[in-house]
């Protein structure tokens, strides 16, 4: 198991959100890389992040509050 910090920050005056893990910036192919990971699978893997963002808004409408930070688990598990 691996552990790493990851901030998810929303820049809603330019209309971006940006991840950041272990403080590194992620390139649009690995937010929806991650996305993907993480079960956002109904847009395949180019709209995974978009859908992942889409879906945290839905939780929390007001502005500001898809800055979020904690932890990124990487999981071993046997096939």
């Amino acid at each position: 198991m691996k552990v790493e910090d990851i901030q998810i920050r929303e820049r809603r005056q330019i209309g971006t959100v940006d991840v950041f893990v272990d403080g590194m910036a992620l390139s649009p192919d690995e937010k929806n890389s991650l996305a993907w990971r993480d079960g956002f699978r109904g847009r395949g893997i180019d709209g995974a992040f978009g859908e992942m963002v889409e879906y945290w808004l839905e939780l929390h409408p007001a502005p500001g509050l898809l800055d979020f930070e904690g932890d990124l688990i990487h999981w071993k598990y046997a096939r």
